[in-house]
């Protein structure tokens, strides 16, 4: 009984082992659960929900604004993106440099003892100020996927957040993680939909000053 008992735990700490290692190149799904209050007019279920598909280095994020369903591509081999979404009746690729985008805002990290499992993954907690944050932040992130699948404040998490905060038009708006799986993303997924009209924001903002988009 004794034998049977060791037995048991030492398979209990292999299991455990095996769930909690470390995943340096992530491809699946990861699902958000968000509390935007500027979604409760939203008339599908999905509004809600924030869905990522990562394949490596591309990450594609699927959300919904009060204007409509946005999509966010973005490679981080060569740091650029697109911002997908309907204008006008007219179906629009943002391109975006994020090499452009370097600004530091000032956020302190800090280390706490706090762990909690979110979505079934163990989360160590840290602490944000500085900046524009009038109080300390509480984020929980796991140490073992990659921190570049989410970015949020500047880059500073030190591993996949799984429950954080950030302000939406000026509202805090609270993300949890509620599913992660790992399985294969095709590579249709980070390319931009041929029916979409690819401008900078130069060319952007051009076509709204002379109303072209409008019309």
């Amino acid at each position: 009984m004794k034998i049977l008992l060791i037995l048991c735990t030492f398979s209990c700490l292999l299991f455990s082992c095996e769930q909690e290692q470390k995943v340096d190149y992530f491809e699946g799904v990861l699902i958000y659960e968000c509390d935007d209050v500027m979604l409760n007019n939203v008339p599908v279920d999905s509004g809600k929900f924030v869905k990522y598909f990562v394949k490596g280095d591309s990450v594609r994020v699927e959300s919904f604004t009060s204007v409509g369903k946005q999509i966010h591509l973005r490679d981080h081999n060569t740091n650029s993106g697109a911002l997908i979404f309907v204008y006008a009746g007219k179906k629009i690729a943002l391109l975006q440099d994020f090499n452009q985008d370097t600004l530091k805002r000032g956020f302190e990290l800090k280390t706490m003892t706090e762990t909690k499992k979110i979505a079934g993954i163990s989360s160590n907690k840290v602490e944000l100020s500085g900046a524009f944050l009038d109080e300390p932040l509480e984020v929980y992130y796991s140490p073992n996927y990659p921190n570049n699948i989410v970015e949020i404040y500047d880059g500073l998490i030190p591993g996949l957040p799984t429950k954080y905060q950030l302000l939406v038009q000026q509202i805090p708006v609270n993300y949890t993680l509620v599913k992660l799986e790992q399985k294969p993303i095709d590579n249709s997924r980070f390319a931009i939909p041929e029916d979409c009209l690819v401008l900078t924001m130069e060319e952007f903002l051009e076509l709204l000053s002379s109303q072209d988009l409008t019309q």
